[in-house]
Order: C-alpha cells, then structure tokens, then sequence
C-alpha cells in the first residue's frame, strides 16, 4: 500500500498538495514526522526509552533511535500521529491529554541505503510521554522495532555529540526534550588546527594530549581542523594518541565523526583541477603537487632536485595522467622550494581563479581548496549539524590558513610562536594548547 505525505512549509503547514513516501525521500520534499519521547525521573536522573530500529528498516537498521516515531499521513495531524505511532510500536496505549508538546525541528540529510538515495527532509513535531511505562509489558511492533531499553538521557546526548556508533537519535530532537525537561546541557567545543598548533616543534606533549583528555571528560567536544587529508590527520591522532570527536579536514572542504564517518564533502571543479596540476608542472620552483580525493591522498613529484618540506616520505602511487582521471579533487597542495615562492604562488592562484578557488600560504605550500571553503566554513557547517551555539566554540591555531577561525567569534586563540602578524588576528594569544584549556576548563 502506497504512502501520502503532505507536502509542507518551512512552519509545518500543509501546502495542500501531497508526495508518495518513495519520492519524498527520492527527491527531499519537505513533510511531516512525529516524534514521542518515552521518559522517566530514577533517582533524580532523567531517563529515555530507546528502540532499537528493525534490522529490516532501509535506514539505520539496528540502531538506537527515539522511543517512537513516524511520519504524519496525509490528511492527518501530528497528534493523532504520535498517538497512534506510540500504540502501533510500542503498545502503549495514551490519551490526548498524556502527551506534551514540546515543540518542532528540521531533520535534513542525504544517504545511500543499499545503493539508493536517501534524501530526508523533515519538519518535525516533538512530544513528550510521561506515565509509567513498565517495558516488560509492552507489545512491540515487531516490523518496526526489535527491543526497547531505557538510558540516561545526559549519557545519550553525549554520545550523539560524539558519534557514537549505535545510537542514530536526532541531536535537535534531544535539544527540544531537555529543553522542555528544563534540563541544562553546558557544552563547549575546542576546534584546533593540528600542525604549529597541536604538533609544534615536531611534536605532541605529553601535558598537552593530557589536557585534551581532562577536557572531553569534562564532556566538551574537541575538533581538529586542519588543511590535511583525513588518511593523513587519522594518522597523526592515533600516532600521538589524540582522540578527537570530529575532524575536519582540508580546510573545511569534508567533515568527518571521530569513527570516520563522513558528514560533509566538498570538491573542486575538475576542469580547474587538471589546470592546476598541469601549472604546478610547469611555472617552477615546484617540489611536487599532493592531490587529495576527499580522503587519501597522491603525490607527483614535478624537480627531484629540490627538497620537499612537507611530503619527504609521501610515495607516489598514481601517474600523472591517473591522477588527471581521478575525476573527484578535494584538495591540491602545491609544495614549493622555499616560503617565499608559495605565497607567490597562492597570490597568483588567487588572482586568477578568482570565482572557483581559494589559495591559502602554509609556510612551504600552496593550499587550494573551492572557493568559499575555509576552516571556519567547515567549522559553522558542524555547528549547524550539532545546533551547537557558535558562542560556545573555541578555535586555536598558528598560520595563514587559520585566520578564518580567528575571525570565528571572540573566542579566538592563536600560538604564541605564530608569526606575529598571524597573532594580531586572534584574540588572545597562549604558549600551547594547555593553557588555553586550563584556561576554558
């Protein structure tokens, strides 16, 4: 039996037209969904009641998700969908007057579920169920639902801001509940850049990667964001034993979950791609050119003569021409002889991509990403993703390509062994990552 959904506005209100379920998710058509948390105080903890989805579902099977939810058919109204989709999977059996408003959100995301396009697209209404509820006793709706179990709110909010692989609840959808619970959620967030900035003088320290420890168990979150590759950064955190919750990755082009989870691609043209790697082969001074695909990377080295400050060990893997076929660049990073010649270089790209590229100095390269793409750009989209207050964000950096998060909000550090024009662009001004922890805790 085909599925109606009324089409809506940006309010929730029914256009009056409606879309079959398949080409709503096909084509991301704005609908209605209804969403009822299952929730109980225990010793003056607030707890909900999570289903684990059906290992059946096209989406997130097997995953902790809201206590119940369902699209609101055509014609209907969110409460009478909230009660009839909490008697459906659950058995539970309410009245109008036992549910709560709690208020709406946006739901907006674009998967692949086996190899199909899944395109979500949602208003949704939020309410909240607080009778007894003993599990033991509930029917489940076995197409929808394989098991309940109840967990401590707090905890799962923690574990969505952090990724956490079995757990698919909506962090908006959590954010209206507390929010009607009047339960306060203080988090703040360190996005730091990697090299200059954590890594400096050729290495983590010990008092460093402690501090960033003591910070995420106080339940902040800590981003790195930094102009490498994800292949190349996931290295560097396991090799020095940082654990961040999110990177961020070639200066904000693609954003990934401290699992590896990717939220957020962007690439360049690829016509404007090869023009720039046959340029890198042949204006000079040029040590090699590293292309990146979003999340490895492949070198070409143009003068063997020359040294190659920042990829000595990185071994070429595809020809030139392969590389011209990848068809998919996130990123190209021209390395050059000296300092000089790649703030020549990024001032030459700069000049005449002015529309489609952005060239960032990075002491011995050329840093090119799409045009409009910035570490604080990446950084605003995570923000977005998480509802999380820009306000509440700290950004730490040390070069060139980090004063877009200098200019983030006021919370803005830059490391003192920056070259001081880099430091006017911050706000404050610390010997290492430590203190500006110290500092935040």
């Amino acid at each position: 039996m085909m599925e109606y959904f009324d089409i809506c506005d940006e309010k929730g209100i029914p256009t009056g037209e409606t879309i079959e379920r398949s080409e709503a998710h096909a084509h991301g058509v704005l609908h209605r969904t209804a969403h009822i948390w299952v929730t109980r105080d225990v010793n003056g903890r607030r707890q909900v009641l999570l289903q684990q989805r059906s290992f059946q579902k096209d989406s997130y099977p097997g995953l902790f998700d809201t206590s119940s939810a369902g699209h609101i058919q055509a014609g209907d109204e969110p409460l009478e969908s909230a009660l009839r989709e909490l008697q459906e999977e659950l058995g539970i059996k309410a009245s109008a007057e036992q549910l709560h408003y709690a208020g709406q959100f946006r739901i907006r995301y674009e998967e692949t579920f086996y190899e199909e396009p899944f395109i979500d697209n949602e208003i949704v209404s939020v309410f909240v169920y607080e009778e007894p509820v003993n599990i033991e006793d509930l029917q489940l709706q076995k197409e929808e639902v394989e098991c309940v179990r109840w967990f401590d709110l707090k905890e799962v909010y923690d574990a969505c801001l952090k990724g956490r692989k079995d757990i698919c609840v909506p962090v908006n959808g959590l954010k209206v509940l507390m929010n009607y619970l009047q339960i306060s959620i203080p988090k703040k967030m360190i996005a730091s850049d990697f090299d200059g900035s954590i890594r400096w003088l050729h290495d983590v320290t010990d008092e460093d990667r402690e501090a960033i420890r003591r910070w995420r168990e106080a339940g902040n979150l800590f981003v790195i964001d930094t102009g490498r590759s994800m292949e190349s950064i996931s290295e560097q955190a396991e090799k020095y034993d940082i654990v961040p919750d999110y990177y961020i990755t070639n200066n904000g082009g693609m954003i990934y979950t401290g699992s590896g989870k990717n939220l957020l691609a962007s690439y360049i043209d690829p016509v404007t791609a090869v023009d720039i790697m046959y340029a890198a082969e042949s204006i000079g001074n040029v040590v090699s050119y590293v292309v990146n695909d979003g999340y490895h990377r492949h070198r070409i080295i143009v003068d063997e003569t020359l040294k190659d400050q920042r990829y000595p060990s990185l071994e070429p893997d595809l020809s030139p021409d392969e590389l011209k076929n990848l068809g998919r660049y996130a990123q190209i990073v021209i390395s050059m002889d000296t300092v000089e010649h790649a703030s020549e270089t990024v001032k030459k790209i700069n000049g005449y991509f002015p529309d489609v590229l952005a060239a960032y100095a990075n002491r011995y390269v050329a840093d090119i990403i799409p045009k409009g793409i910035s570490k604080a750009s990446g950084l605003r989209h995570l923000c977005e993703y998480l509802s999380f207050d820009e306000a509440d964000v700290i950004t730490f950096g040390d070069a060139d390509n980090d004063i877009p998060l200098f200019h983030f909000n006021k919370n803005t550090y830059c490391i003192s062994s920056a070259e001081e024009e880099v430091q006017k662009e911050a706000c404050h001004t610390v010997p290492c990552i430590r203190e500006l922890i110290e500092e935040n805790l």
